[in-house]
């Protein structure tokens, strides 16, 4: 998905909707080119011709450190930012933001800031990643999938904290924030995400890899959307839709 565009399909109605990705389907041809600024400048163009063709959304990936592929935006936000200033432009989603890979407080403020810059034409997405060349060198890890899922769960939970704007605080194996350090005066106890998102609550996307019970049990916590890829082999969506079920029934 990696800057083109893809059709979804919605699959029930259910508490927690959920998508399937078919394959790419391009509005401009996507070639190979070592100059990355010139592929950046098709996925613009790309991107502005969304509503031209009759597009609603525009799903883009986020990945880093690759010079043999065309997935060249690392920063998903900060691109959407970009294009806010044509108001006649699709939105777009973030499939995904790899949560590990950033401070959640961080990555809560940059889609807060797009929220509101864009007025609400920004989808956030949320992802655990699989290249090791990405995750592991930002310092986060990857090969060790425990650790991995730990970092992510903890990560979005401080993530939909921040989301509400009001103060808090979090201590956790991962992130402890506030510190408690003195500040004018007083100890620091608690933090608030300024400014927070305009939009509550936050539309959040999440890829279903696993199918297992833990990551829909994960996803329904925080009313996080499912995206199933067509592709992939058995039936998640129908997984999907039995947990769905169990969950209105407890």
């Amino acid at each position: 998905m990696g800057g083109t565009f893809a059709q979804a399909t919605a699959i029930g109605a259910l508490p927690v909707p959920i998508i399937a990705i078919a394959s790419p389907h391009p509005v401009c041809p996507c070639f190979s080119d070592p100059d990355s600024r010139n592929l950046n400048r098709l996925r613009l163009i790309s991107f502005r011709l969304a509503r031209m063709r009759g597009y609603d959304t525009f799903w883009m990936a986020e990945h880093h450190f690759q010079p043999d592929r065309t997935e060249l935006i690392p920063n998903l936000l900060r691109w959407r930012c970009m294009c806010a200033a044509s108001p006649r432009t699709s939105r777009s989603a973030c499939g995904f933001n790899i949560v590990a890979m950033w401070h959640p407080l961080r990555l809560a403020e940059d889609y807060a800031m797009a929220d509101i810059l864009t007025g609400g034409r920004v989808i956030f997405g949320v992802g655990r990643g699989y290249h090791t060349r990405e995750v592991e060198t930002f310092g986060a890890p990857q090969i060790d999938q425990n650790a991995n899922r730990e970092m992510f769960e903890e990560g979005v939970e401080v993530l939909f904290k921040a989301f509400e704007g009001k103060p808090f605080s979090h201590q956790g194996k991962y992130y402890t924030i506030p510190p408690e350090v003195p500040y004018r005066g007083y100890t620091l106890k608690e933090i608030t995400l300024v400014p927070a998102p305009e939009r509550l609550p936050v539309e959040c996307w999440q890829p279903i890899q696993s199918d297992s019970e833990r990551a829909f049990d994960f996803m329904a916590k925080y009313g996080i959307s499912g995206v199933i890829g067509r592709r992939r082999r058995g039936r998640p969506d129908s997984r999907y839709r039995q947990h769905a079920i169990a969950i209105i029934a407890a």
